[in-house]
């Protein structure tokens, strides 16, 4: 019995020694294990710290050159002097149009069944040059008479306005000017193509019909076929064969003045003293399509 209990308590204590090897091994191989951890980690975080740094040097002037010409070209002035951004209301009103084939604001319809509403176009331009882009929209998918051009903004509450209407035959100048052209040229204008000059009131925040030209063209017609009068030689004291008619709406006056007809000297002072330097400028127009009111209305840039 006693060799019995002896061979057991000796089996016992070579188990527990057997067993404390394997703790002391298994401490020093999570020690070991633990430590090229840290230093794995250590060596990771520095190859991060020097990509990092790599990355953040500060690029040559050539590099942020050549990312900048890749980057897509930005409406400018898309937000308001009030901070409102104006395309997504641009994008809302130019989608009613497209969808409803109506003017947003009077519901003037657009419809044509000869013609398609794809055949139209937009631009986003800062016509009035108060820092902020307006929506200009012609509408010449249609027949002459039902041909329509508009120019909208949008007001301190974020909703869309009209700041001038009119043929769509506008010409746009750096000076903030607009002119439009007479739909018709069948007078005894000849080769000059009488039109209208409109200029931005910022107090009103609309356009103003200032202007409205027109001449005689003498070689066309040597006699006013309309009132049997003959050409106004003793005003063209130039001898330039054309007379020009000055029409200036005022402020406070719907109707126009009756002017009399001027020399060609006359109206260039005129001209030059309205438009100075000022060129003019052609806004990008783009048809009316889903495509397009997506990418430069709702997505904010052409490119």
């Amino acid at each position: 019995m006693k060799k019995l209990v002896c061979l057991a308590l000796a089996l016992g204590m070579m188990t527990a020694a057997f067993s404390c090897g394997q703790d002391e091994d298994a401490d020093t191989s999570a020690k070991t294990s633990v430590s090229e951890k840290d230093e794995t980690e250590d060596t990771s975080a520095e190859e991060t710290k020097e990509v990092s740094e790599e990355e953040t040097e500060p690029e040559t002037e050539e590099e942020t050159e050549k990312e900048t010409e890749k980057e897509p070209e930005e409406t400018t002035g898309a937000a308001g002097s009030d901070g409102i951004d104006v395309l997504p209301v641009y994008a809302q009103a130019m989608s009613h149009i497209y969808y409803a084939a109506e003017e947003p604001l009077s519901g003037y319809d657009l419809s044509d069944p000869d013609y398609m509403i794809s055949d139209d176009e937009f631009a986003v331009f800062d016509v009035d040059k108060d820092g902020t882009d307006e929506l200009i929209f012609l509408h010449t998918a249609t027949c002459m008479a039902g041909m329509v051009g508009y120019v909208y903004g949008v007001d301190e509450n974020g909703e869309l306005y009209e700041k001038l209407g009119s043929a769509p035959f506008m010409h746009f100048y750096s000076n903030g000017l607009i002119t439009v052209d007479d739909s018709h040229n069948q007078g005894v204008s000849g080769s000059f193509w009488p039109h209208s000059v409109c200029q931005y009131n910022a107090e009103t925040g609309v356009y103003e019909w200032i202007y409205y030209v027109s001449a005689w063209d003498k070689e066309e017609f040597p006699e006013n076929y309309y009132t049997n009068e003959k050409f106004p030689d003793e005003a063209d004291t130039s001898g330039s064969g054309f007379v020009y008619y000055i029409y200036e709406t005022k402020p406070e006056d719907d109707g126009r003045g009756e002017p009399d007809p001027v020399d060609v000297t006359v109206y260039d002072e005129w001209y030059d003293t309205l438009f100075g330097s000022a060129k003019e400028e052609k806004p990008i127009f783009y048809n009316v399509t889903e495509d397009n009111i997506q990418s430069v209305l709702e997505d904010g840039y052409v490119g």
